[in-house]
C-alpha cells in the first residue's frame, strides 16, 4: 500500500481504494479480534484498531470475497492500521 496523498495533492497509491466500512475480523497471534475493513485495494487495507499491534506484524484480515487474506503492517495511527498484502488480491462486489 503506498502513500495515501502526495504533499502536492496527488495519489500515489499503487491501486485504487475502495472505500468500504464493513465488519469482519483479524486474526493476530492466534486470536480471532472483531474489526471493521474501512477501506480496501487490491494490494492493501486499511482496519480498525481493536489491539496492540506493532509495524512490521503479520495479520490476516477477513475481506469479503476472499476469506481471509494475511498481509503486514505498514503504518499505525491512533485508531487504525495499514495492511499491504504481499500478492495482489482479487476484488468481488462488497457492500
Amino acid at each position: 500500500m503506498a502513500t495515501q496523498d502526495g504533499t502536492d495533492g496527488t495519489e500515489r497509491r499503487a491501486t485504487a481504494r475502495q472505500i468500504v466500512n464493513l465488519p469482519t475480523h483479524i486474526l493476530v497471534d492466534g486470536q480471532r479480534l472483531p474489526c471493521h475493513l474501512v477501506d480496501l485495494s487490491s494490494s492493501g487495507a486499511l482496519v480498525t484498531l481493536p489491539a496492540q499491534i506493532s509495524v512490521g506484524s503479520t495479520v490476516a484480515v477477513g475481506v469479503p470475497g476472499n476469506e481471509t487474506v494475511t498481509g503486514t503492517v505498514v503504518r499505525l495511527t491512533p485508531t487504525h492500521f495499514a495492511i499491504a498484502f504481499p500478492n495482489l488480491i482479487v476484488l468481488a462486489a462488497l457492500g
